[in-house]
């Protein structure tokens, strides 16, 4: 991203400024993704920590995602954004508690936004590449992946959030991840791949939110743990979410006490070919 030749040396948006016991010049959310778009040409804006307590913007606008985005306050949210960190560092337990209902709840208002994981390692006490975010790319060499080619895939969902096993999902027609299908039912073979020193014992599928179904995995110390063929055929437009972990189980020797969990992004079913409709809050 280029800054304009006025910008601060550091970061990009103006610091707010304590005066009289008030805060001047700071920016509520939206106003913060336009200032990005147009002064900083910014191609993807990510929310990380979203539900930190400190610095966590839901918290800061009391996003409920039972609620949803029709309760917050006048000019606290708005869409213009791509990508929210579900799983940061060590904090699995917010993940899978706290940030992934907030998800499912934005997608199925409509907000198709990006899951992405980090391991936020700052310091030399915080071991990288779990969590970490995986793309999918016709491009095999990694080195020769482009900046514009991994925001292209982040901004169309064709990503997953892996700490562990590899979710490897094969549709009808090889659509990718965040690929929406025109079709009445969805054909797909999910298969788990993980190293032999982490363990998958569930694979969770999620369809709008809801836990649609649940299998276990059984014990194995090879590459490939499961392979298997699905078909859904729901009553009305629905997205798909994969899930594959262990609750009990740490990643012992490379990982200790960090526990496998990865997931990805949706697939969309649209049934009746007039373009994905999200359901709504239930």
């Amino acid at each position: 991203i280029q800054k304009p030749t006025d910008a601060p040396l550091y970061f990009a948006i103006p610091w707010a400024t304590y005066q009289d016991n008030e805060y001047t010049g700071s920016l509520l959310g939206p106003a913060i993704w336009k200032l990005l778009r147009d002064n900083y040409q910014a191609q993807i804006i990510q929310l990380n920590h979203p539900r930190d307590k400190g610095q966590g913007y839901l918290n800061h606008i009391d996003y409920d995602a039972t609620k949803g985005v029709k309760a917050l306050k006048a000019n606290t949210f708005d869409g213009n954004w791509d990508a929210i960190e579900l799983y940061n560092g060590s904090g699995r337990d917010t993940f899978l508690n706290t940030v992934l209902q907030d998800w499912f709840s934005l997608l199925n208002q409509g907000y198709m936004k990006t899951a992405v994981g980090n391991s936020d390692s700052h310091s030399d006490g915080s071991r990288p590449g779990i969590p970490r975010t995986l793309i999918g790319s016709k491009e095999r060499a990694g080195d020769k992946l482009s900046t514009e080619e991994v925001i292209k895939q982040l901004k169309a969902g064709n990503a997953m959030v892996y700490a562990g096993p590899y979710i490897k999902v094969t549709t009808k027609n090889n659509a990718p991840l965040g690929a929406t299908i025109n079709a009445k039912s969805l054909e797909v073979t999910i298969e788990l791949q993980a190293p032999s020193w982490i363990s998958v014992s569930y694979l969770k599928i999620y369809a709008n939110g809801k836990l649609l179904q649940k299998v276990d995995v059984s014990e194995s110390k090879e590459r490939s743990r499961l392979k298997q063929a699905f078909t859904f055929t729901p009553t009305k437009d629905t997205w798909y979410v994969f899930m594959a972990g262990d609750d009990s189980k740490g990643m012992e020797p490379v990982y200790p006490g960090r526990k496998p969990i990865s997931m990805t992004n949706p697939l969309y079913l649209d049934i009746d070919g007039n373009g994905f409709k999200a359901p709504g809050l239930e």
